[in-house]
């Protein structure tokens, strides 16, 4: 992008100029260069005349926007590279913006994630899903799709509002994607022996090997404190999250800003340790407020992580804060 940003700036400096003498002002040969030409014209972006290459109005309306935009574009790509290079993720994807001050960001990242779905899917995947308000966006950004996919929760339900359950979720996605989906009717968090009676039903275990077979994930990363009150905890589970600095949660595991396991609850769906040998995870948060979450999660997050987030967190995350 920012090449051809640059290319449409030397054309209406140097316009008309023809191909050859482009090129070598590009330090490139016509043959490199001409791709990206033909692109341009594509898109009705330049035209070429005898006299050679010149905007067209609709490129000089293009070249305007990016003259405000690509200072942005180029410090998001800056950010996303530095984060993938720093915490050893394999994808990272910045929105401008903090999703706390404008919650149109949130949005932004949603169809972020649902395109970047829609790329990766293919023939037989099993895609597995946390609950939130940030997942329960995706499924707007999904389009009807011939491949043979399945939809499931990664976890229980937390008793918070259906809408936001990852039942709910899974089974939007699979109607925008005219897919299948799983349910898995069960507490996010449950006792010992809740665990043995519920795991031992046999349309549980089969939503649960789907999940542990799923290839895709896509969650969220959540506020200690703020997962400890949506799951109604004890005051003593509050005061534990004190005594070791809690900061962040994901799939039941609460985590200091060092990204170590300070409590774990006893879950029914995927675990931590299922990630390493999934094809692709991907994790979606931004905002202030969860800056020092998403930072201690990728302390450990696995190598095979896709961060999707905001301006504000990547700031964050590159800081010596």
């Amino acid at each position: 992008m920012k090449y051809r940003y640059d290319i449409l700036k030397l054309i209406d400096s140097e316009q008309p100029i023809g191909r050859r003498v482009l090129a070598q002002k590009f330090g490139t040969t016509e043959r490199i260069l001409r791709k990206d030409i033909e692109g341009l014209r594509d898109q009705h972006l330049v035209q070429f005349t005898a006299k050679g290459i010149m905007l067209t109005d609709i490129g000089r309306e293009t070249l305007i926007f990016f003259q405000h935009n690509i200072d942005m574009i180029v410090n998001m790509t800056a950010y996303s590279d530095q984060i993938k290079s720093q915490y050893e993720i394999s994808g990272c994807y910045v929105v401008q913006g903090d999703v706390d001050q404008d919650f149109a960001i949130d949005e932004e990242m949603s169809r972020l994630m649902g395109q970047r779905l829609l790329g990766e899917m293919s023939d037989g995947d099993i895609i597995t899903v946390t609950g939130g308000t940030t997942m329960a966006s995706i499924a707007k950004y999904l389009e009807p799709t011939s491949l043979n996919v399945t939809f499931v929760p990664a976890r229980g339900g937390l008793g918070e509002d259906m809408s936001m359950q990852a039942n709910s979720i899974v089974a939007k996605m699979a109607e925008k994607t005219n897919s299948h989906h799983e349910v898995l009717y069960v507490p996010d968090e449950v006792s010992e022996d809740g665990y043995n009676a519920l795991t031992s039903e046999r349309r549980v275990q089969n939503v649960l090997n789907k999940i542990q077979n799923a290839n895709i994930v896509i969650h969220g990363v959540g506020q200690a404190k703020v997962m400890a009150s949506r799951r109604q905890s004890d005051d003593d589970i509050y005061q534990l999250l004190d005594d070791h600095q809690a900061v962040g949660e994901a799939f039941g595991y609460y985590f200091n800003m060092d990204g170590e396991v300070v409590h774990r609850i006893r879950t029914i769906g995927l675990k931590f340790e299922d990630l390493n040998d999934k094809q692709s995870i991907y994790a979606v948060a931004g905002g202030t407020s969860k800056k020092e979450a998403i930072k201690a999660y990728l302390n450990i997050a696995p190598k095979n992580t896709t961060l999707i987030t905001d301006e504000a967190v990547a700031k964050f995350l590159v800081s010596d804060e």
